[in-house]
This record gives structure tokens, sequence and C-alpha cells, in this order.
């Protein structure tokens, strides 16, 4: 009677994977070193052997298209692979297929879970460059709903998204009004003024780096006298402040 193998795509990698199972009936536990498996199967015949290393070699390579070492982003590596998926079907002159099928096929390339790559596909969804979902049950089929362009789209997206994190605040960029004032030059009774009036909330802003720099850079032309000058406390202004660049905190 055969057994089960678990943990077997390690032999693609280079570090340690791990597997769970639960024995239903009695049973051993075998380990299989990776070079006690290829010792195994250097005994077998030599086209089984050449078969088996050419599978393999083509998931590593296709594993690595999908996802270069340079690239962090399961996101763009889970389109990557929805765009071969999708060459596949236009070979076929379709742009659906069966969202269990769909969803196989990227887990075994990616050597991710199931639970990730939904994620993905749902987010896809969100975007309007498909349709898997409905009220996060998943559909019987997965339609590619922007066939033509579809991973520029993706890429389009990721990218947007890439330039907001690169905008938004790290700890280091979170201010207090007092804590702005101090760093922009700017009256703290103003900004408290303007925090009153609405126009910024109270207490705490969200600013980043490049738009704190621009709104201090152009503050002598949309602040009026609100810098502080080098000696005194500043007159009372009614200029209005420019304030575009300053973002509630948790809001993109």
């Amino acid at each position: 009677m055969g057994g089960e193998i678990f943990g077997e795509m390690a032999i693609l990698t280079t570090g340690a994977r791990t597997a769970t199972a639960t024995m239903i009936d009695g049973g051993d536990l075998i380990l299989l070193p990776k070079d006690r498996f290829l010792e195994q199967l250097g005994q077998c015949p030599p086209m089984v052997h050449t078969m088996f290393f050419s599978l393999m070699e083509r998931l590593r390579m296709t594993t690595e298209r999908v996802r270069p070492s340079n690239d962090r982003s399961l996101f763009l590596s889970v389109c990557r692979a929805l765009a071969q998926e999708l060459e596949t079907l236009r070979l076929q002159r379709a742009k659906a297929a069966p969202y269990r099928d769909m969803l196989r096929k990227i887990k075994d390339i990616m050597l991710v879970s199931a639970h990730e790559i939904e994620a993905v596909f749902f987010k896809l969804q969100d975007l309007g460059l498909v349709a898997c979902h409905k009220d996060g049950i998943p559909s019987k089929t997965f339609v590619f709903t922007q066939p033509d362009g579809f991973l520029a789209g993706c890429e389009r997206h990721y990218q947007q998204y890439a330039d907001h994190m690169e905008e938004a605040p790290g700890d280091d960029e979170v201010l207090d009004l007092v804590d702005l004032a101090g760093k922009t030059g700017f009256d703290v009774d103003k900004l408290l003024r303007l925090a009153a009036d609405g126009a910024m909330p109270s207490g705490v802003l969200r600013v980043s780096r490049r738009a704190l720099a621009n709104w201090a850079k152009v503050a002598p032309d949309t602040a009026g006298d609100a810098r502080l000058a080098p000696s005194g406390p500043p007159a009372p202004v009614d200029e209005p402040v420019d304030t575009a660049e300053l973002k509630p905190l948790g809001k993109p």
C-alpha cells in the first residue's frame, strides 16, 4: 500500500519546508533526506531521470520568473503568474477558467498558501481587473474582465500604491503641532487656529517628509507672515495658509 509524501517541494529550495499531517490509522513515518532521494532517483531508468529533472527545472524557472529575487511583492508575483495563465487562455480563445483550477495552478507555481493567493484575487476584483467572487464568496469561474493590458494594469496600480507608501509617514514623521512648528518655523498659534477652524485636525497631523519640505519651501508665498521672525513673536495675520499637503492621520 502506498503512502503520502509531504514537503516534497523542498527539493526546489535551499531552505527547509514544513508540513503538518494527522494519521487516522497507525503507520510509519519515514524521513527521506534530499541526498537519499536523489540517490534513489539515480537508480531509475534514464528517461524517468531526465524527465524528472526537466520538469523540476521548468518549475524552478517559472517560480523565479514570476517572483524575482529583488521583488518582494506577493501581489505582483501572483499577477505575473495570472498573466501567464491568461496567455494560455488566449490560445484557447477564452478569458475565463474554473476558479479552483486557477487557484491550484497559481498555488503550485508560487509555493504559498491558498489564503494569500485568494487575498490577491479579491484585491484584483476590487480594482476591476478580474471577477472571481461575490460578497467574499469565491465564484465558480475566474474571469479576466480586462484581458488586454492586464499585467500593465496590475503594475500601474501597484506603482500607485508604492508611491503612496513612499510618502506615508514613518515613526519619525508623526508630528504634533508644537513639533511641526519647531521643524518648519510656523507659528503654533496660527496652526492651532487652523485646526480649530477645521482646516487641520487638532493634536496630531500626518505629514510626509516630501510634503512637509514642499510646504515649507512655498510658505513665504502662501502663508504670508505665518513664519516666525528671527526674534519676537509674530504679529497676528489673517491670510490663509495652504494646507493642501496636510492629511488627517489614518487617511490616504
